[in-house]
């Protein structure tokens, strides 16, 4: 049995952007972990293990410590889990291993409390009320003055923060605010109204032993637009000046909080009157800002949270080691220096793919450096994640770490130079995004002869049928549908219809109705929306409207015959109601052939994934769609295309072709 300490490390998070929180910890201590579900990528670091199905159950997770400390005594317990630091401290208090005190995680969770606390110390903060209506919200914002920032009172990582610049603005602040406190507010429904701060924004990395909080280093954040807070960036630098002048606040903001131990995370804003207090975070920082420290410094957050919850004093003097430390300001993700020293930026971009060997899965999986994670080992010189060539001498072999296949093997980039391109498999089809075009317009020209009456090199598209009674045009235009089907009626007793589709509309759900319009009419319900209720849709016989499953899809038929489809998205991470975000919408007016708004809904309610490039796709829509791991050449797709055209033509030449209008075909252009 090893003679290492046993910390019990609670919710370790996932492997991307906290791994090397639980490796560095594992580096120094025998691990015990409570989790959610089975061991994935913790397997190699736990010696123990126990699974809470519900970690916000309090009578469970003491129950899971209790079994863990019968077989083998605990010595600390730790998590840099926001959502759940309060069951923690109660933990390690039922074990008598308390390191933080439950009110001081409160207090710092609660951002009630905290301005509270911050108000009695005189610490510098923003002004708070409270709010528990959109009325006192109102009166909140008229006493504090506009512009103002709305915000849950106990959710972190910027979940429902939004500001607000006027009155009209405040209504829909208040709802979205509300939205992140029923998704992560738990028992506190609180909204806070708070005077609103401008300036740079920072955050202090802080540890405090026996109630002296020491600063070892500040990060500096980049913002998304307002009026939302969303963090995009960081950038942290050894010996950062700016450090000295807001470690006493820092300081002052822990202090009000009664933290005795821990790692604290203070957020702050450098506003024209000197630095004021956001809130107090009782542990590690997001993203990768805790890799970043020790990167730059050599200070391990995650090693230092364990040493305080054993009980012991900390080593905080920085020793950045060779190769660990960049000249001028370190990306945590994406920076590196050139060979002549000078710091070189690459900008953080989250695109699936927008970087060669950037691995994606069905959402964001983090930055090409997750593929070579951090470690503590000084001896083997560190490199840029993207792998630039080694540079330097290799160590003794002797020296040299074990080959650990589970911790180097490589994930399948997207696409990397030199390979051939690759498209992703989405589902479900109806958010796959708009898509490639030719889908439509190649087997119109090709198979069934259509004309082009469009100028050349236009990006508006207009093909006419031989008759002269059909005209398809893509006009991409962001204040109109970019699909628009049109029917004189000559063939239909004069009447005319009209079919339009969103920008966003998938190619092969344009492709199914104009298949129906140029292929013969097969027998179809007179009710087009039986189709959905076939594919176990929802349907409203009353209001005459069917829903998919997701509640994504809402189709509606009006009593003359006029269907209107609308297809909704999650309007980010953050979002409750799939209804947030318009993604597309298409509308048949009255009497389009019921055959093709039928052959249209058949290809809506089809299961069958549709295939991608994910660098083309809306970000919104990455929220709502499931991505699978494995990835088809894109050949694969042209080769679906020219298929497609082949077999639409054979059909074609079974059947004569529409005759052309009296006096031939139209004149072409000439110069």
């Amino acid at each position: 049995m090893s003679h290492r300490p046993l910390v019990l490390v609670v919710a370790p998070g996932d492997d991307i952007y906290r791994g090397y929180c639980l490796r560095q910890v594992a580096d120094a201590y025998d691990v015990a972990a409570i989790t959610a579900g089975p061991l994935t990528w913790e397997q190699p670091y736990v010696v123990d293990h126990e699974i809470v199905g519900d970690l916000d159950d309090e009578a469970t997770l003491l129950a899971a410590g209790e079994a863990l400390a019968a077989r083998r005594p605990i010595a600390g317990v730790v998590t840099w889990a926001e959502a759940h630091l309060t069951a923690v401290a109660r933990l390690a208090e039922h074990l008598g291993l308390a390191t933080a005190s439950v009110e001081s995680v409160r207090t710092c969770r609660d951002k009630a409390a905290s301005r509270a606390a911050f108000g009695r110390h005189g610490v510098p903060s923003a002004q708070s009320l409270a709010a528990t209506s959109l009325e006192e919200a109102l009166g909140a914002a008229s006493t504090i003055g506009y512009p103002v920032v709305v915000k849950p009172a106990s959710v972190g990582g910027s979940i429902g923060v939004i500001k607000a610049e006027a009155q009209e603005d405040l209504a829909d602040a208040y709802a979205f605010a509300t939205r992140g406190v029923q998704l992560h507010g738990g028992d506190n429904t609180v909204v806070l109204v708070e005077e609103y701060l401008s300036g740079e924004e920072v955050s202090v990395e802080c540890v405090t032993f026996q109630g002296v909080t020491t600063a070892v280093a500040v990060t500096r954040k980049e913002l998304g637009a307002e009026p939302l807070f969303e963090e995009t960036g960081h950038t942290l630098t050894a010996g950062d000046p700016l450090l000295k002048t807001v470690a006493p606040v820092a300081a002052a903001a822990v202090k009000a909080t009664r933290t005795v131990n821990g790692i604290q995370h203070v957020e702050l804003r450098l506003t024209p009157t000197g630095p004021r207090v956001i809130e107090v975070n009782g542990r590690i920082g997001g993203d990768w800002i805790g890799w970043a420290v020790w990167r730059a410094t050599g200070l391990s957050l995650p090693r230092i949270a364990a040493d305080l919850a054993v009980g012991w004093e900390p080593d905080l003097a920085p020793h950045p080691a060779a190769g660990r430390c960049h000249q001028g300001p370190l990306r945590p993700r994406l920076r590196n220096a050139d060979p002549a020293g000078r710091p070189r930026r690459l900008r953080r971009d989250h695109r699936v793919g927008a970087r060669p060997g950037l691995a994606e899965g069905r959402r964001r999986r983090g930055p090409p450096a997750a593929r070579r994670r951090p470690r503590l080992r000084s001896h083997r010189p560190v490199r840029h994640p993207r792998r630039h060539p080694r540079t330097r001498r290799r160590a003794p072999r002797r020296h040299r770490q074990p080959h650990r296949p589970h911790r180097h093997r490589r994930r399948a980039p997207v696409s990397e130079p030199g390979k051939p391109p690759v498209l992703a498999q989405v589902a479900p089809r109806y958010l796959a995004g708009g898509g490639d075009p030719r889908w439509v317009t190649a087997p119109l020209q090709q198979a069934f002869r259509w004309r082009a009456a469009h100028l050349p090199l236009s990006p508006v598209v207009r093909l006419t049928s031989r008759d002269h009674q059909t005209e398809l045009l893509l006009n991409p235009s962001p204040d109109e549908h970019w699909w628009t089907l049109c029917h004189t009626g000559a063939d239909n007793d004069g009447k005319a219809w009209t079919t339009r589709f969103g920008a966003r509309t998938p190619a092969e759900i344009v492709a199914a109705a104009t298949d129906a319009l140029t292929t013969p009419a097969a027998d179809s319900p007179t009710d087009p929306l039986q189709v959905l209720e076939q594919a176990s849709w929802h349907r409203s016989i009353l209001d005459h409207r069917a829903y998919s499953p997701d509640e994504f899809v809402t189709v509606s038929r009006h009593s003359l015959g006029a269907v209107h489809i609308k297809v909704t998205a999650f309007d980010g991470p953050w979002s409750s109601e799939p209804t947030d975000r318009t993604a597309w919408q298409a509308y048949f007016s009255d009497h389009t052939p019921p055959h093709l708004v039928t052959a249209v809904l058949a290809g809506l309610s089809s299961p069958e994934p549709l295939l991608r490039d994910e660098k083309q796709m809306a970000t919104f829509l990455r929220y709502s769609v499931g991505i699978a791991r494995e990835r088809v050449p894109a050949q694969q797709a042209e080769d679906a295309l020219r298929a497609r055209i082949d077999r639409l033509t054979a059909s074609r030449t079974s059947q004569p072709l529409p005759p052309q209008p009296p006096g031939g075909p139209l004149p072409r252009r000439t110069r």
